[in-house]
């Protein structure tokens, strides 16, 4: 894994340098503010007032520009130590081999992010394009090929990076298919006259090293409070972006999640090592009393047993090391399924062979040659002594404290696991990770189809239409239904979405918890989705209020929506409408939902939800293809270690097995009295580790919202619970079978004549 993460750290540190890569953005009011009025020709202003920027744009180059270049100045007083560039891209759906495709297109960086030639080379005409490579691979085209965007064909002549977009997620859905979405650029001139829907932010550079390190509280924190920089609505620093920070966070995490992987599993090998030295010296107390005897230092006599560690455990380590140095470019392959990347090669490091290899190998011969040496301690006349009992360990005698009053049965069938504190330990560990894989692979099945999938077999509608505002607007026909979306709404001073819908649409229907439609309730006030309910803590009941401008706009919360994506607030249309125009007009729209596919010509860009739906395929095969790797790993690890105990345990307690049989007890009495203290402490073990995990998805949950926005749907169900207890009892029985065939196995005459011996 260290190796995967160490080639995909080069070619971000390349690409980032390469390209200026930018260390902050600034998201603005996509409008033109009351201040910015006087920019606007007298005769234009109350028209222009009502338009974003980016279509503004297509109407009065000139103002838009304008607009941009007072706001880049305005912040530059502020904070004269950064340079501010604007970053424009347009999102576009193709046709490509009879399948629907997106491209996000962006207009070339002047400055800062730069475009990165991978191969190839850069459009020279108007009708050429480059794109990702991913996406040149994945169907199948070479240089020269076509791609047909708005009708016109264009000819791919080489494969690009974007260093401000490695993870291709657009939009508000967890929708990442690189055979399917591309990111691409062509020429300027052919970019301006591109249609599709256009977003932009102000891409910010350092100009002095140094200041990003003290970047959030002298500007995240500060720029609130300076009333000419109120066309903000956010900074953020690359690395708290999703679009190209994720892979920065998925790193870090990447390399935490293995070293703490690596220590659980290498706690419990070193565990499960250390158990059977022990054992082995057990077995080999009175040969080793003799041999001290006879005179043997006790160097002489721990030779063998370390030389023996040394021949097995080398070997082992190697293979381990070989297997992950060849997983290493796979696994990277696997990465660059998402993030757009540059490809570096794997490259073999000296200090992880040491870490992989010698260390583990010095810790398990430090502590065998620790439990040979207390051995040989040991006075010659105890080592050849038989039959010496063991210690009762202080877990033990604490658990035997509580079972006092219970029947001999009970106390010795609850009792006997704590003889060896060291097996408690690797069985209340392992059980304890494998749980919560297993119930955060039942988490991480859903999570995907409430983000997305869900909202979309929930609506009625097939296409969305996004007005394109230098053409008249398009009526509503029957079986089309219209939306209002506004971006420039505030709440607790950041930015949200208000949605507007009629109360009685039949396309759009909200749906809560339980199922129940509620969007006849936007008569009576807002309804908010998961998303912003989590974020801001928000409850059924609560007062809303929102900030237009210098407006409030000021509700009760009636409903909470099962929607995901941005933070949205639904209202109903006029009301909407009304507080937007200043009381002026109730019938302003953005959109038209549609049953039947819409006239692209009369939009600026029309999302079929069919293409969407087709989009999220490969997502769902990756969440299923992690869900299958952590059920696989918990089973194995779990099924493993009940194995090695379990069976350790048989071996050790022979004696007591033989009692038992002796007693009158019948096979099925003795399994239940060996190794079902094993079961009932494994569905200890396992409730124990459904408020670890539901702790641990909680912090996941605040972490991922406050650092990215971005709000994981994880949640702990009910039958999660259930069906992971079926899964541990499985395991159990799977890992207990060699156990319950040696108690069978037990001979009675053959123990006892070798215990009185």
């Amino acid at each position: 894994m260290y190796y995967t993460m160490d080639s995909m750290t080069l070619g971000i540190e390349k690409l980032a340098k390469v390209c200026n890569q930018e260390d902050f953005s600034v998201e603005v009011i996509n409008a033109v503010l009351p201040s910015e009025l006087g920019q606007i020709p007298k005769e234009h202003q109350l028209e222009y007032a009502s338009y974003k920027l980016t279509d503004l744009k297509r109407i009065d180059y000139k103002c838009y520009e304008g607009i941009l270049k007072t706001r880049i100045k305005a912040f530059n007083k502020v904070y004269p130590d950064y340079n501010l560039e604007v970053r424009s891209y347009k999102d576009i759906d193709f046709v490509h081999d009879r399948a629907s495709h997106t491209i996000r297109v962006f207009k070339d960086g002047r400055d800062i992010n730069k475009t990165y030639l991978v191969s190839g080379r850069m459009p020279h005409t108007a009708n050429e394009i480059v794109v990702n490579q991913i996406y040149g691979e994945k169907n199948g085209m070479q240089f020269g090929d076509t791609l047909t965007l708005g009708g016109k064909p264009y000819t791919l002549t080489g494969y690009v990076l974007f260093s401000d977009m490695n993870l291709p997620m657009l939009g508000n859905d967890f929708i990442i298919d690189n055979s399917k979405i591309t990111i691409g650029t062509l020429k300027d001139s052919v970019y301006h006259n591109l249609k599709g829907e256009e977003y932009f932010y102000l891409a910010g550079k350092a100009t002095k090293q140094g200041k990003m390190e003290n970047f959030k509280q002298e500007v995240e924190d500060d720029y609130k409070s300076h009333d000419t920089l109120g066309f903000i609505t956010s900074i953020v620093a690359t690395e708290n972006q999703m679009r190209s920070g994720a892979i920065y966070e998925e790193l870090r995490t990447g390399k935490a999640a293995t070293l703490g992987i690596s220590i659980i599993i290498a706690g419990i090998a070193v565990m499960i090592v250390g158990i059977l030295v022990s054992k082995i010296l057990r077995s080999e107390k009175t040969q080793i009393g003799v041999l001290k005897a006879l005179g043997y230092e006790p160097w002489e006599i721990a030779i063998p047993y370390i030389l023996l560690l040394l021949v097995i455990g080398v070997p082992m380590l190697v293979i381990g090391y070989m297997t992950g140095l060849y997983a290493a470019d796979p696994m990277k392959d696997f990465y660059l399924e998402f993030y757009l990347l540059l490809n570096e090669a794997i490259t073999t490091n000296s200090y992880v062979f040491i870490t992989a290899v010698l260390v583990p190998l010095a810790f398990i011969l430090g502590l065998s040659f620790f439990m040979i040496w207390r051995m040989l301690s040991k006075e010659t006349i105890k080592l050849l002594k038989v039959g010496e009992n063991e210690k009762i360990t202080k877990l033990g005698k604490m658990i035997g404290k509580i079972l006092s009053r219970t029947k001999a049965e009970t106390k010795f069938k609850y009792t006997f696991i704590f003889k060896n504190t060291g097996k408690f330990i690797v069985f209340f560990w392992g059980i304890t990770f494998s749980s919560m894989l297993i119930l955060l692979g039942f988490m991480m099945s859903g999570m995907f189809d409430k983000m997305t999938v869900e909202y979309y077999q929930n609506v009625g509608y097939q296409y969305e239409g996004y007005l394109d505002y230098s053409k008249p607007k398009p009526k509503v026909k029957a079986g089309q239904e219209k939306f209002l979306t506004a971006s420039n709404i505030f709440y607790e001073d950041e930015p949200i979405t208000a949605k507007g819908l009629e109360s009685d649409n039949q396309l759009h229907k909200l749906v809560d918890k339980k199922g129940q439609e509620i969007t006849h309730l936007l008569d009576e006030g807002f309804i908010v989705n998961q998303s912003f309910a989590i974020s801001y803590g928000i409850k059924k009941g609560d007062q809303l209020v929102l900030k237009i401008e210098d407006r409030v706009y000021q509700h009760e919360v009636v409903g909470i929506a099962t929607t995901y994506g941005e933070n949205t607030v639904y209202c109903e249309i006029e009301d909407l409408s009304l507080v937007l125009s200043k009381n002026k007009s109730k019938k302003l729209y953005t959109g038209i939902y549609s049953e039947e596919s819409l006239d692209e010509k009369m939009f600026m860009t029309v999302v079929s939800k069919g293409t969407l739906m087709e989009q999220t395929e490969l997502m769902q095969g990756f969440i299923k293809l992690a869900m299958y790797a952590m059920f696989g790993s918990a089973i194995m690890m779990s099924a493993l270690i009940l194995y090695v105990l379990t069976t350790l345990t048989v071996e050790d307690n022979y004696y007591n097995i033989s009692l038992l049989k002796v007693m009158g007890y019948n096979q099925r009495e003795v399994n239940r009295m060996i190794l079902n203290s094993y079961l009932i402490y494994a569905i200890i073990t396992y409730a124990i580790s459904i408020p670890i995990t539901w702790l641990l998805v909680k912090v996941m949950v605040i972490y991922f919202s406050s650092a990215f926005d971005f709000v994981m749907p994880l949640e702990l169900e009910g039958w999660h619970i259930i069906v992971g207890f079926g899964i541990i009892l499985i395991i159990f029985l799977m890992g207990t079978y060699a156990a319950k065939r040696h108690i069978d196995k037990v001979s009675l005459q053959e123990v006892l004549k070798a215990y009185r011996e």
